[in-house]
C-alpha cells in the first residue's frame, strides 16, 4: 500500500512530509554511493541501475514511516537471551533498535537515544539488534566487531565499541576497526580471530532474520516500541510519546 507523498531518491524510498534535513541526507547518501562505483569503475551512465538493480524502484531503504501504516501493529520479536542493552533488564517497556553503523541516518538519531535513556532511566531498556544494509560495504564488518566488544567486555565494551564507529562513520576498514579495538582494551588476537572466522554471522543473520519472520519490512533505523514499529530517525517527542504510550499499556 502507497499513499502520499511518496520519494524514491535513487531508488530509496523516503515516506511522507520529511523534513529538509532528511531529503537532504537521502540525496547526501546517494551521491556518496554514486561516487563510489563511478570511482570503482562503473561508467557514469549505468550507476543509476547499479543502485536501484537494473532500473527497479524496489525500497530497499526507508527513511521514515507512514503514520497511518502500522501504527497500532504489534510485532512478535522476542528479545535475544543475550544482546546489547542500555538500561533495567526488568524494564517494563524494551525498545528494540535495529541499526546499521555505516548508516547516516542511524547516527543522526544516536543523541536521541541517549536521551530518551537519561529521561526513561530504569523503566525503559533499549536492546541492539544488527541490521547491516547490504550496499553498506563496511557495516557488517562495523557489527561484528561491535559484537566481539560485546564479547569480551558486555555492555561497556559494546557501547564503546558502538560510539567509536558511529564518531568515524566514514573510518571503518579493517585497520580502523583494529585501531578501535585497542582503544576500547580488547584482546587483539582474540578481536581478529573473531572477524577473521566470522564468529559472529550467525548472531547478526539471526538479527536480519527476525524481522522476516515477524512479518515486518523496515529500513534503518528502526525501533520495536513494545512491538511497534516506529522507523527513521524521528523527532524526540515522536518516540516519547510511543514509549509513554507502551508504559501506560504495561501498568
Amino acid at each position: 500500500m502507497v499513499g502520499t507523498p511518496y520519494f524514491y531518491v535513487n531508488g530509496r524510498l523516503v515516506r511522507g512530509a520529511q523534513p529538509f534535513e532528511t531529503f537532504r541526507a537521502a540525496v547526501d547518501t546517494s551521491l556518496a554511493e554514486a561516487r563510489a562505483l563511478l570511482g570503482g569503475g562503473t561508467p557514469r551512465a549505468a550507476i543509476y541501475d547499479a543502485v536501484t538493480g537494473r532500473g527497479s524502484t524496489t525500497a530497499v531503504w526507508t527513511a521514515a514511516p507512514d503514520e497511518e501504516e502500522e501504527a497500532d501493529v504489534v510485532y512478535d520479536l522476542p528479545v535475544p537471551s543475550r544482546a546489547p542493552s542500555r538500561g533495567s533488564p526488568t524494564a517494563r517497556v524494551v525498545v528494540q533498535i535495529f541499526s546499521d553503523f555505516q548508516c547516516p541516518f542511524c547516527a543522526r538519531v544516536e543523541p536521541t537515544l541517549d536521551a530518551l535513556v537519561a529521561r526513561f532511566g530504569d523503566r525503559v531498556r533499549f536492546v541492539w539488534r544488527n541490521y547491516p544494509l547490504p550496499f553498506h560495504d563496511h557495516a557488517r564488518a562495523a557489527a561484528a566487531a561491535a559484537m566481539e566488544a560485546f564479547a569480551q567486555r558486555g555492555d561497556a565494551g559494546f557501547w564503546a565499541m558502538h560510539h567509536l564507529l558511529f564518531e568515524h562513520q566514514r573510518e571503518l576498514e579493517r585497520a580502523d576497526l583494529e585501531r578501535y579495538a585497542a582503544l576500547v582494551g580488547l584482546d587483539l588476537g582474540r578481536f581478529r580471530s573473531a572477524l577473521d572466522r566470522g564468529t559472529h554471522d550467525a548472531a547478526i543473520d539471526a538479527d536480519i532474520a527476525a524481522v522476516r519472520e515477524a512479518g515486518a519490512s523496515i529500513g534503518t533505523p528502526s525501533f520495536f516500541i513494545a512491538g511497534r514499529l516506529v522507523q527513521g530517525a524521528q523527532p524526540l517527542e515522536v518516540f516519547v510519546a510511543e514509549i509513554e504510550r507502551a508504559l501506560a499499556e504495561v501498568r
